[in-house]
């Protein structure tokens, strides 16, 4: 059955193709503009929230645990081992410092760092005790806080190594020989020294020799310490 819709509109008053027509663009003007606000609302990303104050300072510990090594079984702490901490720590405080928690993260730190200086220094770990303050003074730039205790741990790290080769008398008068190494100047010496004398520019002082020719006692000038270095018979009965 075909409509004939152009009779169907003319068979309708007035009134009702006035309706119809109205209600027909009411629909499609609705349509319209659903269409257009699903357009104008586009899905907005969700951002991430920032790390918290405990992921900051697990990642900042991280970069420093070499300085710990010594108490956990891992041996002393090295030249290398220290600049790692430095610079490994250098880039995370400058990323941190003013992130929404990283200034907390970084105080956490800070009184980790501190107490292993405080507990260090009572162990005279110097090794120690250098890198964490190495660590320290990027953490706080210009700080003096450790300038005292900086300088003995590296007056105590720049100590000479030496090494007694043996005895030998001279005129009656007996004298250890003494290979000398100097970090700071990088240099080797041997020296024929009795006790009592300074030697090594004044750095080192024999102060005795100890039991039957076996070890002798130096002191460093620089901090007034004292430590016994083994000649060749007792190195030998130590298997050394």
């Amino acid at each position: 059955m075909v409509l004939n819709v152009g009779n169907t509109f003319q068979g309708m008053d007035a009134m009702r193709r006035t309706l119809y027509f109205s209600t027909v663009m009411l629909l499609g003007l609705l349509v319209l503009a659903g269409c257009k606000e699903k357009e104008e609302e586009p899905v907005k990303p969700v951002a991430p929230p920032p790390p918290s104050a405990t992921q900051i300072y697990g990642e900042l510990k991280n970069a420093i645990n070499v300085l710990w090594k010594p108490y956990n079984g891992g041996g002393g702490l090295t030249d290398a081992d220290r600049a790692a901490a430095v610079n490994n720590l250098r880039p995370l405080l400058s990323t941190h410092r003013n992130s929404v928690n990283g200034p907390e993260a970084i105080g956490r730190l800070r009184s980790d760092v501190t107490d292993l200086i405080r507990k260090a220094s009572a162990d005279d770990r110097q090794g120690i005790v250098y890198g964490a303050i190495l660590v320290y003074e990027v953490m706080e730039p210009g700080s003096n806080r450790y300038d005292k205790r900086k300088q003995r741990a590296l007056d105590v790290l720049n100590r000479p190594k030496v090494t007694c080769n043996g005895f030998i008398e001279t005129d009656g008068v007996l004298h250890a020989n003494l290979e000398v190494y100097d970090k700071e100047l990088k240099v080797k010496e041997n020296y024929f020294v009795a006790e009592g004398d300074l030697f090594h520019h004044d750095k080192l002082q024999l102060v005795k020799v100890i039991g039957n020719n076996s070890s002798v006692q130096l002191k460093y000038l620089k901090t007034d310490d004292t430590w016994v270095v083994p000649g060749p018979k007792e190195r030998r009965r130590r298997g050394m």
